[in-house]
């Protein structure tokens, strides 16, 4: 068979990497393809990954790699190489533009979709998608639920979409952590300058490039009190005042990160990404910062490999945690809903704050406000967020569907069950 791989960002090689080799030593011919429609410096703060042909070469240097300027070309390269599927991430609208053109030209192709998280069920459209890989049965649901609970949809156009879900969806896994059945400890902490004797605390940092909200950016903001109480004021909010001196800020979170680990005689990892600045205060007292170093293997499932817990604030890295058999930590406001960029995904009862949800599972998801956090995190151990290997399986199968490492293999099957 010859496959291909639509690659939108240079992210996008971590997810769809077990998959492109497996593949590949089945022995099909894959093709790698670049979209460069845009210009680098059309892509804002994301523009550092850019999917160059060169760099993606660099680390699949065994495939043919090629970059697109338009849905045409696209169109064209399909033919040019006689691909029989592509897979994507994101629904893109170069897939609908791609699909007419090659129905003029009567060209059978795949077009399959692989789902890489949560954002797949902000999609509205899946018409021209030929199958999408979803990680469990509950997902299908969970995207109807979004949908309507987000209200992304008028109720009397949801119907299609729904019955859409139903027919195309395929029940895989989650393969992009089979990608890690080549790790070796030794050698990731060796790579990344990790003591190989201590544990280690895997910190996502607060992401700053979130939409401004008063807590977020005000409240939970590091900065003098008389400046946040002066935005306040000039917001005319006067009855949020008093939360200026009772709220806990990232400052301190960071700090009590620090404490832990040093009476934990533990590593404090803090793992960036280029687009969200790391503050200095966080800098100095983490004993490592790290930014994406590889896309493949990717560096967030290397640090999670060796980790024994991961800090976050409402992350997607939940599920490559829970994966590993790494407990987390998810941080937020005392109350949930004042962080306004989280707060509609809590109308979906899976995704909510609340107890058997995606971000508060009981030992795998531990949900802690940072006023909390705070007050008692620098006393605890490891011990306090061990993970229960039966409520592990019990969130993987609802979430992620399947722990066999076999992700991969299931997609392989069906894809050659629909072309013969």
């Amino acid at each position: 068979m010859k496959i291909g791989f639509y690659i939108g960002r240079m992210n996008y090689l971590g997810h769809l990497g077990p998959l492109i080799d497996y593949f590949r030593k089945k022995g099909d011919r894959i093709v790698l393809l670049c979209d460069n429609t845009q210009a680098p410096k059309s892509c804002g703060y994301k523009a550092y990954q850019y999917p160059h042909v060169e760099d993606i070469h660099s680390i699949f240097g065994r495939d043919d790699t090629r970059a697109f300027h338009t849905a045409n070309e696209f169109a064209e390269m399909i033919i040019d190489t006689q691909l029989r599927v592509v897979f994507f991430l994101a629904i893109n609208p170069i897939i609908k533009e791609a699909k007419d053109f090659l129905a003029e030209k009567k060209i059978d192709i795949i077009f399959a979709h692989l789902q890489a998280g949560g954002d797949i069920f902000s999609a509205t459209d899946i018409s021209c998608v030929d199958v999408v890989y979803l990680f469990s049965e509950s997902c299908k649901d969970l995207w109807k639920e979004w949908v309507v609970k987000l209200g992304l949809l008028p109720t009397n156009v949801q119907g299609p979409l729904f019955k859409q879900i139903d027919t195309k969806a395929v029940i895989s896994g989650f393969s992009q952590v089979e990608q890690v059945a080549t790790f070796d400890r030794l050698s990731i902490c060796e790579k990344y300058g990790i003591p190989k004797d201590k544990k280690v605390v895997v910190y996502l940092p607060f992401p700053w490039r979130v939409p401004f909200c008063k807590w977020s950016h005000i409240l939970y903001k590091p900065q003098n009190k008389i400046l946040k109480i002066a935005r306040l004021l000039l917001r005319g909010d006067f009855a949020s005042i008093p939360k200026v001196f009772n709220t806990v800020d990232d400052k301190q979170v960071a700090q009590t990160l620090r404490d832990f680990c040093d009476r934990n005689n533990a590593f404090f990892v803090v793992k960036g990404r280029a687009k969200n600045k790391i503050p200095p205060y966080l800098k100095s007292i983490a004993d490592r910062v790290i930014l994406d170093e590889s896309y493949y293997p990717y560096t967030i499932m290397e640090l999670l490999y060796v980790a024994d817990l991961c800090i976050h604030f409402y992350s997607d890295a939940i599920k490559e945690s829970s994966a590993l058999s790494v407990p987390n930590i998810c941080l937020g406001a005392r109350d949930p809903k004042d962080w306004k960029c989280c707060a509609p995904r809590f109308s979906v009862s899976a995704y909510s704050f609340r107890a058997g949800s995606y971000y508060n599972f009981e030992s795998v998801v531990y949900n802690e406000s940072v006023d909390g956090f705070v007050k008692t995190f620098f006393r605890k151990s490891f011990d306090d967020y061990e993970m229960n290997p039966d409520k592990r399986n019990d969130f993987i199968e609802k979430f992620l569907g399947y722990c066999d490492f076999n992700s991969c293999g299931r997609i392989y099957e069906d894809i050659c069950k629909r072309l013969k």
